[in-house]
């Protein structure tokens, strides 16, 4: 695996020590807990009683290939490994910007909850997020020529937003179909976890564009009394 990943801790890219994880094969080995005298805490130690082969002798010992806790460099805390995987603590997602669509946020937060488990899914699930997000825009601003039965890349086109953002729709639109349209996008190495991290700010930047000035447009007039 590489030597550098983004801590769930702290959310830092950065490197990491490894510890790897001991297996005794001395079935006459017992673990208890010893409080230290110098900092009150309680640590864990291995008490041996022997080995028949090795009478009073130490405990064959053997490293765990696929299992081992790493350390970040960064904010010191420590991370569970299962055969070059994540294992604890599970990454999580991002909070959906309060103004997304109750449709939208359903599948947001749902893509949440799965994306450090597939960050695969969470993408294609995101996609959907999208096209919700897409469709409520152009339905509650009743934009001309908008159809929502049409191809998301094209209701992304009839809305007219900025060049800026058409790019951001793209971008999040292709990396939901990679699922469907194998070879397109590789999401299966390192990085998959941070475009769909990334898939999800750019939503939630897209809805604080299009939908929250509407909002607030809203509240103002109201307390005008123009709505």
């Amino acid at each position: 695996m590489d030597r550098s990943y983004t801590c769930p801790h702290c959310g830092t890219k950065t490197g990491f020590a490894i510890f790897p994880v001991a297996e005794a094969l001395d079935p006459n080995i017992s673990i208890d807990t010893i409080l230290d005298p110098s900092t009150g805490i309680e640590k864990t130690r291995f008490r041996v009683t022997g080995h028949p082969s090795n009478p009073g002798g130490s405990a064959y010992i053997q490293y765990h290939q696929l299992r081992f806790v790493s350390r970040c460099f960064s904010c010191g805390k420590h991370c569970y490994w299962e055969g070059g995987e994540l294992a604890f603590p599970r990454r999580t997602g991002i909070l959906p910007s309060p103004d997304m669509p109750d449709n939208a946020k359903e599948v947001f937060e749902e893509a949440q909850t799965i994306i450090g488990l597939s960050p695969r899914a969470a993408c294609a699930l995101l996609r959907v997020c999208l096209e919700r997000i897409v469709d409520w825009y152009g339905e509650n601003e009743k934009v001309t020529g908008f159809d929502k039965s049409d191809k998301l890349y094209k209701k992304i086109q009839t809305i007219g937003i900025s060049p800026a953002f058409q790019l951001i729709c793209k971008a999040c639109r292709l990396a939901g179909n990679e699922h469907a349209h194998s070879g397109e996008i590789d999401l299966t190495g390192e990085d998959s976890y941070e475009i769909a991290e990334a898939m999800s700010r750019m939503i939630n930047s897209l809805v604080n564009t299009w939908i929250t000035p509407l909002r607030e447009s809203e509240e103002v007039l109201q307390r005008l009394g123009k709505s």
